[in-house]
């Protein structure tokens, strides 16, 4: 059975710091670089010292980027959600490099309108230059519930659109980079090409969330109802509403988002998704804000 050995990651905090970390752990059975606009930056060193090669390049600079990604196989894109179109740029440039696979940076639900809409450019890009890619969708991170959807703990209540009743995907980004670095180095080659991969670590309502909030942190969570049609109003509106479409479904377990990858155990061998600690991630969202570390955009990766 053929697999990936020569990884590259464009950029390597949150899921791409988990995908590093767990390809290292490979030794020498693979080689690693490491695409960075930064790379002095402690946690980069602590990759460069286990194996991994850091290249300090410029995303819109093609060449330089082309030049980086040369000999490796595999690009594993995990740029911020606030800098899709950086990808735009890497596109044609790995190709010119040689790259076999791409992994978009995803992560996420399968949504492609609103805020989203850089996702499906980043796909139909990949299609125009024939470059071979394979899609991971986690559902909704667990630790960008309280900033994503309105749930402020800390402050006692949570906005909720609708009655609060459909269970959405969720996975901690620890576990998506676990998940992502297992299947692209144990799934043969020919089971990834083409591949959408959809998978959770646990699927929750906002009422069973308000219960577990509640029992952990001992205290009552009050729910702010927004009712749904009024929200959808404002989404189309391009006013300030909350993600529900994210919410009507989302991926499951299984056969679901196998896409042209085969079954569901031939892509992802050896491996059970852990169920997600929503409950570390609500106490570690609650120690960090009160710590004014937390800011608007990517937060921090919680350890399983």
């Amino acid at each position: 059975m053929s697999v990936y050995t020569k990884f590259a990651i464009i950029g390597a905090g949150g899921v791409g710091g988990t995908v590093a970390d767990e390809l290292l752990k490979k030794g020498e059975a693979v080689s690693v670089t490491i695409l960075t606009r930064d790379e002095s930056k402690p946690e980069l060193q602590a990759f460069k010292a286990r194996g991994a090669t850091l290249v300090q390049v410029s995303y819109d600079d093609q060449d330089a980027v082309k030049k980086a990604l040369t000999g490796s196989e595999v690009a594993v894109s995990t740029v911020s959600p606030f800098h899709m179109d950086v990808q735009k740029a890497v596109v044609p440039a790995a190709k010119a490099a040689g790259i076999q696979l791409f992994v978009p940076a995803e992560y996420g639900v399968r949504v492609t309108e609103g805020p989203n809409v850089a996702k499906k450019e980043v796909q139909d890009l990949l299609s125009q230059h024939d470059l071979p890619f394979v899609v991971f969708y986690t559902g909704l991170f667990a630790e960008f519930l309280p900033h994503f959807l309105g749930y402020h703990y800390d402050e006692g209540y949570m906005t909720v659109v609708g009655k609060g009743e459909t269970a959405f995907s969720i996975t901690s980004r620890t576990d998506a980079g676990r998940f992502v670095a297992h299947v692209l180095s144990t799934a043969p080659k020919s089971a990834l090409e083409g591949a959408k991969l959809a998978f959770e670590a646990e699927r929750l309502s906002p009422l069973q969330i308000r219960d577990l909030v509640e029992t952990k942190l001992n205290k009552k969570i009050e729910l702010c109802y927004v009712d749904l049609e009024e929200n959808k109003k404002k989404l189309q509106h391009g006013l300030r509403g909350l993600p529900h479409d994210h919410l009507r479904g989302g991926p499951r377990r299984g056969r679901h988002g196998a896409g042209g990858g085969g079954h569901d155990r031939q892509v992802l061998p050896g491996l059970e998704p852990g169920q997600v600690r929503v409950l570390h991630c609500v106490s570690e969202w609650i120690k960090q804000k009160r710590s004014h570390q937390v800011r608007t955009g990517p937060m921090y990766s919680t350890s399983l």
